[in-house]
């Protein structure tokens, strides 16, 4: 679910054919990784100052202004609605501008909801001036979690293009600091092995060798959100391999385990019976007796 105001932006720039993706926290889900945020970014191509002067009319025209006077070369602005306000990117980062490559990879989310490929999305965490520790850890879990679909090749392009090779080197080692003895020898070890073949390797490994699988529980298996129909995509597990669903429904709540009647797996619709082991990536609405 989207804010009213949002979705007002995103109509004006539906309408002017303006190239539109959200950014930031509120981006996340798409990525398949759940994190609360209050924030509301999104980041416009545009092509000219005119092109540039007429959204922002059209704003106005909905009751949308800024107190700014933005300028084409400018990195981003506010824009205010009666009870929130949403901040508007010129460029996915303040490191980098659009490409053609980087608006060709946009991928669809939801609805008329567009997102950054999931490679640009990275790069945007890794360029911004003012990194922090929470711009890692979602780093590390957008990667674990999309470690089947990433593309690698093109990831490696994107860090030579900004050159930023030596900073994704350095999160990735981070990876080994949070977790257990076992996972941060683990770690250590993979990154010794694969130090002179490229990092792709590492998360991917790591999962694969604890043999856990990546699965997200939802209650509205259309719009994939969360019971309140707010949060999408609102929590992942990370499961052992051979894990049932009923057992899965045991992890989310005791009393889903006692009343587990079946699963339904998003994708398809299928039920999914007791003894169904759950795969990487499953998304899966737990169907209870209460």
């Amino acid at each position: 679910m989207i804010s009213d105001l949002l979705q007002t932006i995103l109509d004006v720039t539906s309408h002017l054919k303006i190239t539109t993706v959200i950014i930031g926290g509120l981006a996340l889900p798409a990525y398949n990784v759940a994190r609360t945020t209050l924030d509301i970014d999104i980041c416009i191509k545009i092509e000219s100052q005119k092109q540039l002067n007429l959204f922002i009319e059209t704003l106005k025209e909905k009751e949308i202004s800024t107190k700014q006077h933005p300028k084409i070369n400018h990195d981003l602005f506010t824009v205010f609605g009666k009870q929130s306000e949403v901040e508007i990117w010129l460029k996915p980062c303040d490191a980098f501008q659009w490409d053609e490559q980087m608006t060709h990879k946009i991928q669809h989310f939801f609805k008329d909801v567009y997102v950054l490929a999931v490679e640009d999305y990275i790069l945007t965490k890794l360029a911004r001036a003012d990194r922090s520790s929470i711009d890692t850890v979602d780093t590390l879990n957008i990667l674990i979690a999309n470690k089947d679909i990433f593309d690698w090749e093109y990831f490696q392009f994107r860090l030579k293009w900004v050159d930023l090779k030596n900073d994704f080197e350095e999160v990735i080692k981070a990876f080994e600091l949070d977790y257990s003895e076992n996972l941060r020898n683990l770690s250590r070890n993979i990154l010794d092995k694969f130090e002179n073949t490229g990092i792709p390797f590492i998360l991917t490994k790591c999962i694969e060798l604890l043999e856990y699988v990546i699965a997200f529980p939802v209650a509205d298996i259309q719009k994939l959100t969360d019971g309140l129909g707010d949060k999408v995509l609102p929590d992942t597990f990370l499961l052992p391999k051979g894990t049932t669903a009923r057992e899965f429904a045991g992890y989310i709540h005791k009393d889903l385990y006692d009343s587990f009647v079946c699963g339904i797996d998003a994708r398809t619709s299928k039920k999914l019976s007791e003894s169904y082991e759950v795969k990487d990536r499953d998304i899966i609405k737990i169907q209870s007796s209460k």
